[in-house]
């Protein structure tokens, strides 16, 4: 991993660390093998889309703010602003949705 991220041990360490600590990843070693194989765990799509909620509420946040101190003077940017904002919220919504089927089946109260 060193040489394919042309990273310090130390960045690679740390790194792994963090990413095992949130569950994103684990690993799996095998008796005669002193290494160790990391794999992406179910959870990571969940922490992912998660991040992914949190900068869309906050990229809304920022188009609200600017909305709300626009002038008049030109309505079609804010306009164009409004819409944004609106399929951002599409956007949540759905993703908030699916992300709670997946939990309904994962747990077995879906369908």
């Amino acid at each position: 991993m060193v040489s394919f991220f042309k990273a310090s041990k130390s960045s690679v360490s740390n790194s792994l660390n963090y990413l095992l600590q949130n569950k994103i990843i684990d690993y799996k070693t095998f008796p005669s093998d002193r290494k160790r194989y990391f794999f992406i765990t179910d959870s990571f799509f969940r922490v992912y889309f998660l991040k992914v909620l949190e900068n869309v509420a906050e990229l809304k946040e920022y188009a609200y703010r600017t909305v709300s101190m626009r002038t008049p003077e030109y309505p079609f940017a804010s306009e164009k602003i409004l819409k944004w904002i609106e399929n951002a919220n599409r956007f949540q919504e759905t993703l908030e949705s699916t992300m709670e089927s997946i939990q309904n089946e994962k747990s077995g109260t879906g369908f």
